[in-house]
């Protein structure tokens, strides 16, 4: 099993102002030893350590867990590739619709998650 989690963890780290471990255990209140574990990924962190993980280094905690290879987010890549044009209410009202336009994905896609599961 790949330890992308604990493979990111450590690289954000090294390439931050915590260049050892200690220094970023101490920040995030851990013992060494739990933060190794955690890059090594021998344990995982529970989510709102994952969180604060994310915000600290700047990414989303989709990055973190290998769910995407952007560090960013889309909302972040779609303002890079000309939305950077947007005036703030512009960014506001289509960050809104995003998140709108992502609820209804989500449920529609549960939807038909349970209806295929329900034909078998």
């Amino acid at each position: 099993m790949e330890n992308t989690l604990g493979m990111r963890l450590k690289k954000l780290r090294e390439n931050s102002p915590f260049k050892s471990q200690k220094e970023a255990a101490n920040f995030f209140e851990l013992t060494n030893y739990q933060l190794s574990r955690y890059e090594s990924g021998h344990s995982k962190p529970d989510p709102d350590l994952i969180t604060k993980f994310a915000d600290h280094y700047g990414v989303t905690t989709d990055y973190l867990l290998g769910r995407t290879d952007h560090p960013d987010g889309l909302l972040n890549q779609a303002f890079r590739k000309g939305a950077h044009n947007l005036t703030d209410d512009e960014k506001e009202h289509l960050e809104s619709v995003m998140e709108e336009e992502l609820k209804r994905y989500r449920a529609l896609r549960e939807r038909f998650l349970k209806e295929k599961e329900s034909k078998k």
